[in-house]
């Protein structure tokens, strides 16, 4: 990559993406904190003190993060009517308020109960609507925005266009991405954000593309591996440049400190998250066990780092002897699963058991999910590089698991396994916190619990 592409790498990287969250955090922040004075002021009461302020954006970021308050806009967002908008704007900050609010009552009690005593509590949501509404406006002039980087060309094999443009409005239907195929003969279009190349390898046409004129003109141009990359974060496994995968990998592996701070924070949150999940975990355990009089614990192999195979911990979900028959996918509304097992799935609190496999080593918090021994036999010859997902522990979450839906067919594992092997190249603490607030989401939603 030459200068400009890396600038552009950094620029649509997944934690630049990310930042627009903490933008629209500081705007909350800023109107909460003005309301929170001026109220104050009005009812000439104690002024609230910057630490109280800040202590309850948390609370009310995290709760705006974990329910979509702070969601990322997509383009097709601006075709809602401005009345429905409106509308949607007010009911929701209610809905969001009420629910802080009355947490806020049971936690605390009357320590913060003063701070939306009478016309306080008209004032914060005032205040709350306003910066809704800030929001709604940073989040339109960002789809205007990338509207701008939506529109691309493509040189190369016609066959890949095609399948290429498939595979794009099949997996990412929301990103509303549009391309064009380009020949040798006619030029890309002026308002089009630039070009992408179908293969590295193909010096004839990289050749063709320099010499053309359109290409002089201060256009972006990508090979398709670098593409999926830094615009989808995600490398599928077909595509992989495999000398700049190990490259990045090599860094990563050479990074003894990263190496340590994650094994530690890997057991100190483990353990803690045992700690604090143990009654539920205990009831969970219970009323498995009075459902059917079977087994609470399920154990099964998995194939961990290097290929090692290792056995798992679950909370049962499914009827005793559910594959005596042998392994095979889940699929939607499996009649497998039990009632109680739906819940336990959909609130993923069947997979904390695995923390023990995080605390002896065979697993990590973050890292792709661990598959089973038998279906690995179909995968491995069915997903090109599958492989390389043992080269790290697996995890109990992972980039995959937060960005793609359950995986129960080779054509949604291939799926996931292209994010696997983004986070294996591009692994860092920073993007392992980020999993981890998007797991918390994820648990909360009930995303992704069953296949599509």
């Amino acid at each position: 990559m030459n200068k400009e592409e890396k600038k552009l790498s950094n620029y649509f990287s997944w934690i630049t993406k990310s930042k627009i969250i903490l933008i629209y955090f500081i705007f909350d922040f800023l109107s909460l904190t003005i309301s929170f004075l001026l109220t104050n002021f009005i009812f000439r009461e104690k002024i609230i003190t910057l630490f109280e302020i800040i202590f309850l954006l948390i609370i009310w970021g995290s709760f705006s993060y974990v329910f979509g308050r702070y969601t990322r806009p997509y383009i097709n967002n601006l075709s809602n009517s401005f009345v429905g908008k409106v509308f949607s704007i007010i009911v929701n900050s209610l809905i969001f308020f009420l629910i802080y609010y009355f947490i806020l009552k049971i936690i605390y009690f009357n320590t913060y109960y003063h701070i939306f005593h009478k016309g306080k509590f008209v004032f914060s949501f005032l205040s709350l609507l306003i910066s809704t509404f800030f929001l709604e406006f940073f989040k339109r002039k960002e789809i205007k925005k990338m509207r701008n980087n939506r529109l691309w060309g493509f040189y190369g094999n016609k066959e890949k266009f095609y399948y290429f443009s498939k595979l794009i409005k099949k997996n990412h239907p929301k990103e509303n991405y549009e391309f064009k195929y380009i020949t040798k003969n006619n030029a890309l279009p002026s308002n089009y954000e630039g070009l992408i190349l179908n293969h590295e390898n193909d010096k004839e046409k990289l050749e063709e593309i320099l010499d053309n004129t359109f290409y002089k003109n201060n256009i972006n141009l990508y090979f398709l591996y670098d593409w999926f990359e830094i615009y989808l974060n995600r490398i599928p496994s077909d595509l992989l440049d495999l000398a700049n995968f190990f490259k990045n990998f090599n860094r990563v592996k050479n990074n003894k400190i990263q190496i340590r701070l994650k094994r530690y924070g890997d057991i100190v949150f483990s353990i803690i998250l045992l700690i604090i999940t143990l009654p539920i975990l205990i009831i969970s355990g219970f009323l498995i066990w009075i459902s059917d009089r079977g087994p609470i614990i399920y154990k099964q192999k998995r194939v961990g780092k290097n290929g090692k195979v290792f056995n798992i911990f679950k909370l049962r979900t499914m009827i005793i002897n559910a594959e005596e028959n042998g392994p095979k996918w889940v699929s939607k509304k499996d009649s497998r699963i039990t009632f109680f097992g739906r819940i336990l799935r959909k609130t993923r609190i069947d997979e904390v058991p695995q923390l023990i496999c995080v605390i002896n080593g065979d697993m990590s918090l973050i890292g792709p999910r661990p598959e089973r021994p038998e279906l690995e036999v179909k995968l491995k010859l069915e997903i090109k590089n599958y492989d390389l997902r043992h080269l790290i522990k697996p995890g109990l979450s992972g980039w995959a698991q937060v960005n793609a839906n359950y995986a129960a067919s080779v054509e949604s594992v291939q799926l996931k396994h292209s994010y696997d092997l983004y986070y294996i190249s591009n692994q860092s603490l920073w993007i392992d916190i980020l999993i981890l607030l998007k797991t918390i989401k994820v648990v909360f939603t009930g995303r992704g619990s069953e296949p599509n």
